[in-house]
């Protein structure tokens, strides 16, 4: 018998998916938080807006 030291087809295959479900629920997990920063940011220029309008409005 030879000793040989490659991997299977099956192994590779078994590997390329694992490797592709973690990395899919990476790209999830970026978009989620992605959009929440995005939403946080628009809220925070929103307030910054309406706090200039009301200095606005006061003074004139």
């Amino acid at each position: 018998m030879t000793n040989q030291k490659a991997f299977t087809l099956i192994e590779i295959l078994v590997v390329a998916t694992i490797i592709g479900l973690l990395l899919a629920g990476a790209v999830a997990s970026y978009t989620t938080l992605n959009r929440s920063s995005r939403d946080a940011r628009r809220k925070a220029d929103a307030e910054q807006i309406r706090s200039a309008l009301e200095m606005y409005r006061s003074n004139n």
